[in-house]
């Protein structure tokens, strides 16, 4: 005889879940058996951000929860990008982007006392610079207008607006 028992685990369980079973027949008790669940913790890396490029970010906001359990580990990872992290270990670190990645995914894992590791990750977008090209260098003639042109491109695409400028010359 094979049994199968189902149970849906809330996110606001317990750390850990109890269950009984009992096998009986007309006659009586023919065996019980009980068993312990380690539920997982529940983890927010926290909101997906966006930031600049030689930006150190303090990752405030993450969260971990284990239904009244301590939660006894935290770990951040980049995925192997190469972003330095002050401690890795610690729930609201430090973090340095590496130069050229537009898109990091950041994890935390959180392991309970049970041994048991939730995670969760936020995504994080570095805008990077804008690039321009104005070409070389023009001559003009006093009073005569003079045809300005450039090239502006932006390899995430987030260029919002282009302002022009003589820098005060009167132009």
């Amino acid at each position: 005889c094979e049994i199968e028992v189902r149970a849906a685990v809330e996110t606001a369980a317990p750390a850990g879940l109890e269950f009984e079973a009992e096998l009986i027949t007309p006659t009586g008790s023919l065996m019980s058996a009980s068993m312990t669940v380690n539920v997982r913790p529940s983890v927010d890396a926290g909101a997906d951000r966006v930031s600049t490029p030689g930006t150190i970010l303090s990752l405030t906001g993450a969260s971990a929860h284990d239904g009244g359990a301590p939660v006894t580990a935290f770990l951040w990872d980049d995925g192997g990008v190469g972003g330095l992290f002050d401690d890795p270990t610690l729930l609201a670190p430090a973090y340095e982007p590496p130069d050229g990645i537009d898109l990091i995914e950041l994890t935390l894992s959180a392991t309970d006392s049970g041994g048991a590791t939730g995670r969760d990750s936020l995504r994080l977008h570095i805008n990077l610079a804008p690039t321009i090209d104005l070409g070389g260098d023009l001559n003009a003639v006093e009073g005569q207008p003079v045809a300005l042109s450039g090239v502006v491109s932006d390899a995430d695409g987030w260029i919002l607006s282009v302002l022009w400028s003589d820098n005060g010359a009167g132009g």
